[in-house]
């Protein structure tokens, strides 16, 4: 995932996205490298069938770089 069109800068934007695994699962998100991520690694995502994660992130640098963090894991 890549984000565009980001506020400009000194306005903070945040945002979710709900990954939805398919019927059969094993799939993994690929993030741009400008999200950072809490201790520097990006949380696993749940990866079984139909599987539901929600990620959330914060940008207020006109999206030169965004702050990621799995918010929900494996909500069912």
């Amino acid at each position: 995932f890549t984000f565009t069109n980001a506020p400009t800068s000194g306005t903070g934007q945040m945002f979710s996205i709900l990954a939805i695994q398919d019927a059969t699962g094993g799939r993994n998100p690929t993030w741009a490298n400008t999200i950072y991520w809490a201790g520097g690694s990006v949380p696993p995502a749940t990866t079984t069938a139909n599987a539901r994660d929600l990620w959330t992130f914060f940008t207020y640098d006109g999206g030169s770089t965004f702050w990621g963090t799995l918010t929900m894991k494996d909500v069912r």
